[in-house]
């Protein structure tokens, strides 16, 4: 429901505007960084709480 709800389709029609090839995620405080479907995705990231 999250996408509806701030209009992200109404983004995808701008032109000139995003690229396949930016990935953006979150990942919450409780990821097994050790986890097989993770181990060559997860490229590391930033702590925007702590530094």
């Amino acid at each position: 429901w999250g996408v509806d709800r701030i209009d992200a389709d109404v983004v995808h029609g701008y032109p000139d505007k995003g690229s396949s090839e930016t990935d953006i995620a979150i990942i919450d405080t409780g990821i097994d960084h050790d986890h097989p479907d993770l181990d060559d995705n997860y490229a590391g990231g930033y702590d925007f709480v702590n530094g």
